[in-house]
């Protein structure tokens, strides 16, 4: 569903993704023994662009 003009954005229904990685993240983060990791968007002040968006990924 895209988003009409002037509408809200609550109306957007959630959009998910399946990644497949040529490697574990563990090769970039060697120092961690999570294997869920969470991104959010933030700008470089550390302030969130929304809180309801993020990148899940599971090594």
């Amino acid at each position: 569903m895209h988003l009409q003009k002037g509408k809200s954005y609550s109306t957007l229904k959630p959009t998910y993704a399946i990644w497949i990685l040529a490697n574990n993240l563990k090769d970039f983060e060697p120092n961690t023994n999570d294997y869920i990791h969470n991104y959010q968007v933030q700008d470089s002040d550390g302030n969130l662009l929304v809180n309801h968006c993020g990148i899940w990924v599971v090594d």
